[in-house]
């Protein structure tokens, strides 16, 4: 029996202790100068926790058996005992960090990090894939209670020169290291900068600057026999998207790109009606794409 009990513990113990009170989920990021870095993913498991939780079926010999069989490594922190599994990424030259116009943060001598995270969703994301529900009506045939609530996430960056602004706790033994406890109940804010000018309420302002692209609109269309010549409202830092068919959906219709905001669309048919539409659309500093509404317009060729 006992042999049976350990081989289902066994099935479900990794995904059991990454949602229970024993464990923290902890995200390490290290950004070089030139944007590059390595980021690894640790997973964090109290030796004490783990085997006074799991004493009822498991010996402590079994559970570090079962831990070491799992690619765990038992670690010392502070005095305590640990099983830690970890997996590493490496990130290129600017993958981290990018300044402004898209160039490698070096540049300018800065480096900040802004980002919003859910932390629902996160949790969310955690407990499907680590199949939470099943796992925990397992657990309860032994006695054991499992809560999502009990679960744990933090994130660390370390940086390449001083933190001096942020909403993280820095590291008293690393100045350049800064850690994020995630609620994962709520929205996360998530700020660290190396630049004393930069603060939580500018980049939060940047931020919201660089989710918006102003609105184009069509200021003449031009028709000919075969063509329409399209000239749209000059928006600055933006290119153009411009869409054509005689379909009022414009289904099976392909986009067409413009630096400029003089567009000519050719090899139409002559004496018939067009749909025409337009939006500006830039990639903005976090290497996301920004679109703007479309406008739209029906123009008849000669």
């Amino acid at each position: 029996m006992k042999k049976l009990k350990m081989l289902v513990v066994s099935l479900v113990l990794l995904m059991a202790m990454a949602v229970t009170g024993c464990t923290k989920v902890e995200s390490i990021t290290k950004v070089n100068k030139d944007g590059s870095g390595v980021g690894t993913l640790q997973l964090k498991v109290s030796k004490t926790d783990a085997v006074a939780r799991m004493g009822s079926i498991l010996t402590e010999a079994d559970v570090d058996a079962f831990f070491a069989k799992s690619g765990y490594e038992l670690k010392s922190e502070d005095g305590k005992s640990y099983y830690v599994r970890e997996s590493t990424k490496e990130y290129g030259k600017g993958e981290l960090i990018r300044g402004v116009d898209g160039d490698t943060a070096s540049k300018y001598k800065l480096y900040f990090l802004y980002s919003e995270l859910d932390g629902q969703q996160l949790k969310y994301q955690l407990k499907t894939e680590m199949d939470f529900d099943n796992t925990q009506q397992q657990f309860a045939q032994y006695g054991i209670t499992l809560s999502e609530d009990d679960f744990t996430y933090a994130v660390t960056y370390e940086f390449p020169e001083k933190v001096i602004n942020t909403n993280g706790k820095i590291d008293p033994s690393n100045s350049r290291r800064v850690t994020f406890d995630i609620d994962l109940n709520g929205m996360n804010i998530v700020f660290a900068s190396t630049n004393k000018q930069i603060t939580l309420s500018n980049v939060k302002t940047f931020a919201s600057d660089q989710l918006k692209v102003a609105n184009t609109k069509i200021e003449k269309a031009k028709a000919k026999k075969t063509s329409i010549t399209v000239k749209m409202k000059k928006v600055k830092g933006a290119k153009y998207h411009i869409q054509c068919s005689a379909n009022k959906n414009f289904s099976g219709s392909k986009y067409r790109k413009s630096k400029k905001n003089v567009y000519t669309i050719k090899k139409l048919k002559s004496k018939t009606k067009y749909y025409v539409r337009v939006r500006t659309y830039r990639k903005n500093a976090f290497g996301n794409t920004i679109y703007g509404k479309w406008k739209k317009t029906t123009v008849k060729t000669k």
